[in-house]
């Protein structure tokens, strides 16, 4: 159904095998209320897998088991299926806890954001009406727990649409969908899937291997552990222009991380239960600004000729983003701890902008920096090290990492004396970066 072809048997064989192998903690994630469910005791069926589990760590392994609701979704194989109501979630989420052994901890996912995730995912335009009241009544960040309160949709989509349990029925293959009109080229697929018959008895067969004893490629367990290690660093830069300023910082180091992957560099990965690739990067840039001195450090784990890196990553990545150069760095500090200060170039055509700052730069304005204990108030010549202005551009270098720091676009904003929604009116680009040494500040090559 869910294309997870793997046994019982097989499950067993694997967590038997990590636990040999010294693993202390294990993660298993159950889906409830998938089409069938009502045919089977899923509350049951799972607390008898967790006890052939448990019994395998002998009660000394922390066994962590997160459940989640359903929720099929337009576009998909899925979008014909009922998707089940919050009392039958509660049912299998409340039996599970009760019938679990004490050494597995039950979590489960809010069962009333999923109910309401099914019924947004599946209604048409008359929930305009319920999102627009729901914000009105104070619904904010409610992909947060802490934010989310049921009851203010609840009230909306009962006044709005008292028949809204419906949008979680089954629907006929007669049915107009709300999304119909949406065209994503999978429509055949999607219709074929839907036909294919659900073959659960892969989950009843017998393991093929003999009992308790697991495979392991011994070249491929070598081959990751390699990973580990760092023989070389390199330092990238990177440019991030046109509307690649609009990428995300998070987003942007998970382009670079996949531009890595796709180039086939081998980049080491640290150890422990989530393993990551070892790339640290500078001061985040705020959103909006561009820059031609993006600094992250790589570590490989092979000798490579680093100055191979642009020409590889670069026919992977998106318009505007590129790495300028790379070369090997020895030292192992990381580079937000060794980055004391950060030139800015600001640009416009305004007169007026450009008079603005002139005058206040002058004037020798101070900033006000909010911080975790309220706004502070930062003196000029502590927020700016050095400026200078040529025609309709100004210079700025800016300290980092320390209490006078401020970002770029809050200085900006003070000295133009604009809000946020006119920074568009400017161009910011970040230059250079620079870390302080014995001899003032020193560029970061």
């Amino acid at each position: 159904l869910a294309n997870k072809r793997i046994s019982t048997d097989d499950l067993l064989a694997i967590v038997a095998h990590v636990f040999e192998r010294g693993w202390q903690t294990l993660k298993l994630y159950f889906m409830i209320g998938l089409p069938g469910c009502e045919s089977v005791d899923e509350a049951e069926e799972m607390i008898v897998l967790l006890k052939r589990i448990a019994s395998l760590s002998r009660g000394k392994k922390e066994i962590n088991v997160t459940v989640s609701p359903f929720v099929p979704k337009p576009l998909t194989p899925f979008q014909w299926a009922r998707q089940m109501d919050a009392a039958y979630f509660l049912d299998v989420v409340r039996r599970l806890k009760r019938g679990v052994p004490r050494s597995v901890t039950i979590k489960n996912h809010n069962v009333e954001s999923s109910v309401l995730e099914g019924v947004l995912a599946r209604g048409d335009e008359r929930l305009a009406q319920v999102i627009l009241g729901a914000y009105r009544d104070g619904a904010r960040l409610d992909s947060w727990s802490e934010h989310f309160n049921y009851g203010i949709w609840e009230k909306r989509l009962n006044d709005a649409l008292p028949e809204w349990s419906s949008l979680l029925e089954p629907r006929t293959e007669s049915e107009v969908f709300p999304w119909d009109a949406v065209e994503t080229g999978f429509e055949r697929l999607v219709e074929l899937q839907r036909k294919m018959p659900v073959d659960t008895s892969i989950l009843k067969r017998k393991s093929q291997r003999p009992a308790g004893v697991l495979t392991v490629d011994d070249h491929s367990v070598d081959a990751f552990q390699r990973k580990y290690a760092v023989v070389k660093r390199a330092r990238l830069r990177l440019s991030k222009t046109g509307f690649a300023r609009y990428v995300p910082h998070i987003d942007f180091i998970e382009i670079v991380k996949r531009s890595l992957r796709m180039a086939g560099l081998p980049v080491s990965f640290s150890q422990g239960f989530n393993k990551r690739e070892r790339i640290a990067a500078g001061y985040p840039l705020p959103l909006g600004v561009e820059s031609t001195c993006e600094m992250l450090d790589v570590d490989l784990y092979d000798d490579i000729d680093v100055s191979d890196i642009p020409g590889k990553m670069n026919k992977r990545f998106p318009a505007g983003i590129r790495v300028e150069s790379a070369h090997a760095v020895a030292s192992k500090e990381a580079l937000m701890a060794v980055t004391g200060a950060i030139e800015y170039s600001v640009e416009t055509v305004d007169a007026a902008i450009v008079e603005t700052m002139r005058r206040n730069i002058e004037a020798r304005i101070s900033f006000q920096k909010e911080t975790k204990k309220g706004l502070s108030t930062i003196e000029f010549g502590e927020a700016v090290l050095d400026f200078r202005i040529e025609g309709t551009t100004l210079t700025l270098l800016l300290p980092a990492g320390d209490d006078h720091s401020l970002r770029i676009d809050r200085a900006v904003m003070a000295l133009a004396e604009i809000p946020m929604e006119e920074l568009h009116r400017i161009r910011l680009t970040r230059r250079r970066q620079f870390r302080r040494t014995e001899n003032g500040l020193e560029e970061i090559g």
